[in-house]
């Protein structure tokens, strides 16, 4: 529902959002491409200090950990295929993931094997030695990244996504990320004493950083990819604080490791000798220490992706309530505008017609009746008044109304015969009052010369426009049911009707002179007379 109202009713922030959205992805792209390069750049400098035997090039300090031959030459190949992936060139990259991913298998099978396949010093022989067999090869850490790194390589590269590609490809960098995070920690913190154990934690401090930034370039990259419309934030998001967690677990498991095998080397517990042939000072199952961090580290990991989870949906619904009440406000201020529209159009078609039927009834009564269309367009009330305003109902007012209209038109000495036709309009218009609004007020007043004026209201739902002229002009029309001749008879009777009509009620308004007005049309000098 709210897709279909945001397709009916676009807001214009979609639009700037969707235009910041592209510039904010080019400036993301130049920056991953950029990172690429310099981890191609680090393992090409690294390849060359192994030729050149430099050592600062291949360990930062000496007590450090060597970078090995094969992974300076994975991350040569592995940061030109990301760079390839991020400008486009899907094959290319899919040929560096399969070359590094290749190089990483076969080092871990080493590893699980316990076998040597001969690739640790395939185009190079290792001239230095690190004080723990084998000394060419990589860490298995490292290993593991440079099979997760070319997997998340080969899904970016793909021509079409799947849904879960990206799902996945975070969860890839974000292990090369966490093992790198890891791997640096030892450096950071001082507990360097961990690469001294044996050959399954080391990891040099530029190669944990190397893969740092390729977890964050894998990230990023999916993060550009995935973002959500509504909040702005991929789907995948509450992993991270967990990972972030898993991580600083390791580091303080590592860290207590360290502490532990010091203080056994120092109670001589344990040899020299034994330390470098076990590669394992630490034994799992006697340490409960070790094992109560690890298991609260990673309850705290779970809860804390929960907890992003959960609140990551609660913004996502309030998002969505967000955009459904902008797209409902913007479809009611439409519509509204729209039937104000309507309305505008409607009024001002009704008063078209209105003075349509105005100009046409005037033209066909010879101007007796008079559409008014407010009361400023009524005629000015006579000076004086005969008794008070009489009230019009079904049982009483009509006979008053008789006698005073019959006193008026003594007192101006009213020929019978004007004086039977403004006694018949005034019923007439009296009769309408009383049966289309049940009641009114009625008014007789003289101008002291020789005409008389009648004022009739009612206070009902007025006359429909559409029912006017056949009231006008059709004798005996009624919409009551009634059998009264109405406008009609008031037209043939009355020297002048004035008609106001509206929903607040009808004003009916009636001038009778003491002799009859002369029509122009009934002299002998108007130029529409025909010769006898």
């Amino acid at each position: 529902m709210i897709n279909a109202l945001s397709s009916r009713f676009p807001l214009d922030s979609h639009a700037d959002h969707k235009s910041s959205a592209v510039a904010n992805k080019g400036c993301i792209s130049l920056v991953l491409r950029s990172a690429s390069l310099f981890i191609a750049t680090l393992g090409g400098i690294v390849l060359v200090s192994w030729h050149a035997h430099y050592l600062p090039g291949l360990r930062l300090l000496p007590f450090f950990a060597v970078m090995a031959y094969n992974a300076a030459f994975c991350f040569l190949v592995l940061g030109l295929g990301f760079f390839f992936a991020l400008s486009g060139y899907r094959r290319a990259a899919c040929v560096a993931a399969l070359v590094t991913g290749t190089i990483g298998g076969l080092t871990l099978i080493e590893f699980i094997g316990n076998v040597d396949l001969h690739i640790d010093e395939l185009t190079m022989k290792c001239y230095i030695n690190s004080g723990y067999p084998p000394y060419a090869r990589m860490a298995i850490s490292s290993a593991v990244c440079f099979v997760l790194a070319p997997c998340a390589l080969a899904l970016m590269s793909r021509k079409t996504a799947r849904p879960l590609d990206n799902l996945i490809i975070v969860l890839l960098g974000g292990i090369v990320f966490l093992l790198g995070i890891v791997g640096a920690s030892g450096y950071l913190t001082g507990a360097s004493l961990t690469y001294a154990y044996g050959y399954l934690t080391r990891m040099a401090l530029h190669t944990s950083i190397a893969f740092v930034v390729l977890g964050a370039i894998i990230v990023a990259d999916a993060w550009s990819r995935s973002n959500d419309t509504l909040t702005g934030t991929p789907s995948w998001l509450p992993a991270l604080p967990g990972m972030a967690c898993l991580a600083l677990t390791l580091i303080v498991w590592q860290t207590l490791v360290v502490h532990q095998a010091a203080l056994d080397a120092s109670a001589g517990h344990l040899s020299a000798s034994s330390v470098k042939a076990s590669g394992n000072p630490i034994r799992w199952a006697e340490s409960l220490v070790l094992i109560e961090e690890v298991a609260a580290g990673l309850i705290s990991a779970i809860l804390l992706t929960a907890c992003a989870f959960f609140h990551m949906r609660s913004r996502h619904s309030a998002a969505e309530l967000a955009l459904a009440n902008g797209t409902l406000e913007a479809h009611v201020a439409q519509r509204t505008a729209e039937l104000a529209q309507a309305n505008d159009e409607i009024e001002l078609s009704s008063k078209r017609m209105k003075v349509f039927v105005m100009d046409v009834l005037a033209s066909v009564t010879e101007g007796r009746l008079r559409l008014c269309n407010d009361p400023s367009e009524l005629p000015a009330p006579f000076p004086t008044l005969l008794r008070t305003p009489i009230p019009l109902s079904r049982k009483h007012g009509m006979a008053e109304l008789r006698s005073v209209v019959k006193e008026a038109c003594g007192i101006l000495k009213f020929q019978d015969e004007r004086f039977y036709d403004l006694l018949t309009a005034t019923g007439e218009a009296a009769m309408n009052a009383i049966v289309h609004a049940t009641e009114g007020v009625a008014e007789v007043r003289v101008d002291g010369d020789s005409r008389v004026q009648i004022w009739i209201r009612d206070f009902g739902s007025g006359i429909d426009m559409r029912n006017l002229p056949r009231a006008t002009l059709e004798r005996g029309f009624t919409t009551a049911g009634s059998l009264g001749h109405g406008i009609k008879m008031i037209l043939q009777t009355a020297d002048a009707m004035w008609l106001l009509t509206g929903a607040s009620g009808t004003t009916v308004v009636l001038e009778q002179s003491a002799v009859a007005p002369t029509h122009a049309w009934s002299s002998s000098d108007w130029p529409g007379v025909f010769p006898g």
